[in-house]
């Protein structure tokens, strides 16, 4: 009797009908491969663990599932990671696919670089995210702003025109500074000899910086002019000793009938008022006919006109200082010093049109300018020069007598940086 016929694993219909040589081992016939069975590999055991390092997450049926983190994969340490890459490297090579030795090493470099780069990103993120870094980050940013504005502003004190315009003085020295500052209709940077001169003001800086005063020569105050023979003084206007010799004529004549040392000499041209004028605005002037807005231009025949006024000159000067009040005004207001195009612009035009003696470096200049950072404009005090009265002296026309007495008082005062003293000339 025959008994059941033993079948194979993995052939529940009985296709193998025992004919082979897997279930009849006596016989001599080749033996068949065995097939591969249809669908996914079974589960492993309840009782094995499945280690991810041998595992052939490369199946078809597997690929693309999320993997185990890296510890998972290599529990063992090193030792595991290595024989888990050769594995990976090996079953790539055996299945066929493009991953190959060169490819996947190159791609894991290529991964390495990228992630030690965000690794020192995120490092240098946080480390200038702290308040310490952020401080220091924000100084460094204040003093490059500050040393460039330096720069520029040096670059802008060598472009001002010097020229010979000081007269030598052998008297003494004065406690603050004294700049003469003549307005000029001379285009520019230029001096022209035939030039007409509209303002003539003598501007005093105190020791301190804390206080500045403004005094107003008019052009035709008749005063005491040297020559070349130092016993020989001759009497004319300060327009005609202007003309006559310009600034450095001047400056002689205000330094002997003052008795003052003059440190500087500047000339600026009309042509920066206008500019400097229009860049801040226009100024608000008070006028007879009550308060009223100017531009540049319009200041300018405003300020030189002389009809209908009864003192003449002198109240040309005090137009002329009420401009130049109102152009300090405008300059330092918040709008001007913090937009780096109102500012620029306005050195700009300052320079471009200024004209001071060869003596006035940009070190003087700069001195002169941080003596004076803390001046206010309503420390400004201006101020004419004393005079009698007016009357016909020979060609010259009507002239305007000057105060001898008070006019050296004024020099005194003035050498001496007594604020009360000078008090006493107030307009």
């Amino acid at each position: 009797m025959t008994g059941p016929v033993d079948r194979p694993a993995g052939d529940p219909a009985g296709t193998n009908d025992g004919s082979n040589a897997g279930s009849n081992p006596g016989s001599n016939e080749e033996t068949e491969p065995a097939r591969r069975p249809i669908g996914p590999p079974p589960p492993p055991p309840p009782t094995q663990t499945l280690d991810p390092a041998t595992f052939d997450w490369e199946h078809p049926d597997y690929k693309g599932q999320r993997r185990p983190s890296r510890s998972s994969r290599s529990p063992s340490g090193s030792s595991s990671g290595s024989s888990s890459g050769s594995s990976g490297r090996s079953h790539g090579r055996s299945h066929g696919t493009s991953r190959g030795r060169s490819h996947g090493s190159t791609r894991s470099r290529h991964h390495s670089r990228w992630r030690r780069l965000r690794r020192k990103y995120r490092r240098w993120r946080h480390k200038w995210r702290r308040p310490r870094n952020i401080v220091l980050g924000a100084l460094l940013a204040i003093v490059l702003v500050v040393l460039a504005y330096a720069l520029y502003l040096n670059a802008q004190l060598s472009a001002i025109g010097r020229a010979p315009m000081l007269a030598d003085y052998s008297g003494p020295n004065s406690a603050g500074t004294n700049v003469l500052l003549v307005g000029s209709e001379a285009p520019g940077q230029t001096l022209e000899a035939d030039a007409r001169t509209l303002v003539i003001q003598l501007v005093h800086l105190a020791a301190d910086g804390s206080r500045a005063d403004v005094v107003d020569f008019p052009r035709d105050l008749y005063l005491s002019t040297p020559t070349g023979d130092p016993k020989v003084r001759d009497q004319q206007t300060l327009e005609a000793t202007y003309e006559a010799g310009g600034n450095p004529l001047v400056a002689s004549t205000l330094q002997d009938d003052l008795g003052l040392r003059i440190d500087h000499v500047a000339q600026v041209s009309f042509d920066g008022y206008v500019a400097v004028t229009d860049r801040i605005g226009g100024v608000t002037v008070p006028t007879g006919q009550g308060v009223r807005h100017y531009t540049g231009q319009e200041m300018l025949r405003y300020a030189d006109a002389t009809k209908g006024l009864v003192n003449g000159d002198v109240d040309t000067g005090q137009r002329h200082q009420q401009w130049l009040k109102q152009m300090l005004v405008g300059s330092v207001t918040p709008g001007m010093l913090i937009n780096p195009v109102n500012l620029v612009g306005l050195l700009h035009d300052t320079t471009r049109n200024l004209v001071v003696d060869d003596t006035f470096t940009n070190g003087d200049m700069r001195s002169l300018m941080w003596r004076a950072r803390h001046l206010r404009p309503d420390a400004i005090r201006y101020l004419t020069a004393p005079y009698r009265r007016f009357a016909h002296r020979g060609t010259a026309g009507r002239v305007l007598l000057p105060q001898d007495t008070a006019l050296r008082q004024l020099g005194s005062a003035l050498r001496t940086d007594n604020a009360s003293g000078i008090a006493t000339f107030d307009n």
